[in-house]
């Protein structure tokens, strides 16, 4: 009898393990599934994306056509080449240089500052410092 008894222990634990080894699959099998489902809802907004780009795509480009087809109409054909050319010319801006005089080099003042404080390695500044001074 408590052969039969451990035979049946036996037996039903073996169908427990079974159980359980079938429960671990199926809950193995629902995570994979639960992870195709994510990768394919990113796939859809991936293709989601991709078509609103395409569109803006499209868009900018019909907007660009415009404007050269705007710019294009506008051109004064009746102008000969010189004449375009210096139409083009003055549309151009202008090229403006700015020059400012001070009482004081500002090179030769940080140089003095510099070598007040410290001593040069090299004296690179030796010809600027000489020209300089003579400029005095």
């Amino acid at each position: 009898m408590s052969d039969e008894k451990g035979r049946e222990t036996e037996k039903r634990v073996s169908e427990i393990e079974l159980e359980r080894q079938a429960l671990v699959q199926d809950l193995g099998k629902r995570d994979l599934e639960k992870d195709l489902e994510k990768q394919n809802l990113g796939k859809r907004d991936l293709e989601r994306d991709l078509e609103k780009r395409d569109l803006e795509k499209q868009d900018l480009e019909k907007e660009l056509e415009k404007e050269l087809s705007e710019l294009l109409s506008d051109r004064d054909i009746s102008l000969s080449e010189e004449e375009r050319r210096e139409k083009e010319r003055k549309l151009l801006p202008h090229r403006y240089e700015v020059r400012v005089q001070t009482q004081l080099d500002p090179i030769v003042e940080e140089t003095r500052a510099y070598r007040s404080i410290a001593k040069e390695v090299d004296d690179r500044y030796d010809e600027y410092m000489k020209r300089a001074e003579k400029k005095k």
